[in-house]
């Protein structure tokens, strides 16, 4: 599926609601960022039950570099489960964070004060059997083998990590990321790849 025709999905079905389907396959895999070798987590909270879970990006510990497996078998929280939305065609899915059993989805930043225009915060949240397209999302191929952008269904946006490198100072090992309304495919922040069990990827 070609970028071009993401704005093309959105119009027909964007502002739908999509309903689970727990018969589909799923595929545990995480995600890391293309260009910074972080990968996507979900943030523990103090208050669960009043807060949406902040998304961000952070690297592995030099001690499990070369064994990726032990690492998300203690940090389920960068671990995510693909669960296809085959009613809305291929390689579309919901992505839910295997420790917390919380769904990704891209936030309502216009009903926030003080947000950005160009982007748009991440983050996860239980949902009912009836969602909000929101919470879906695109995987597409590029150019590169095994590189993939993500792209939310609802708003026609990719998945983009911060650029530490535009920092002075970083004062934690966390990233930001967000949804990006520019749509690039040449930004390698919006390259990502998937670590998943059993080399088994999602997208066909």
């Amino acid at each position: 599926m070609e970028l071009k025709l993401i704005f093309l999905l959105v119009l027909i079905q964007g502002f739908n609601t999509y309903k689970l389907n727990e018969s589909d396959a799923q595929i545990e895999c995480a995600i890391f960022n293309h260009l910074k070798k972080d990968h996507l987590f979900a943030e523990n909270l103090v208050f669960e039950s009043f807060q949406d879970r902040d998304v961000y990006t952070r690297e592995i510990p030099i001690k499990y570099l070369l064994n990726n497996g032990i690492y998300f078998k203690e940090h389920k929280e960068g671990l995510w489960i693909f669960e296809p939305a085959k009613s809305l065609g291929k390689n579309i899915f919901l992505l839910r964070n295997k420790k917390y059993d919380e769904y990704l989805y891209a936030d309502d930043s216009e009903s926030r004060l003080f947000v950005s225009k160009t982007r748009r915060e991440v983050h996860t949240k239980k949902i009912k059997l009836s969602i909000d397209k929101a919470y879906v999302w695109a995987i597409l191929k590029t150019s590169q083998s095994g590189v993939f952008k993500i792209v939310n269904m609802k708003y026609g946006e990719m998945l983009e990590g911060e650029d530490i490198s535009k920092n002075k100072i970083q004062l934690s090992n966390k990233r930001d990321c967000w949804t990006s309304k520019i749509l690039d495919a040449d930004d390698k922040l919006t390259n990502w790849y998937l670590f998943c069990h059993n080399n088994a990827l999602p997208v066909s």
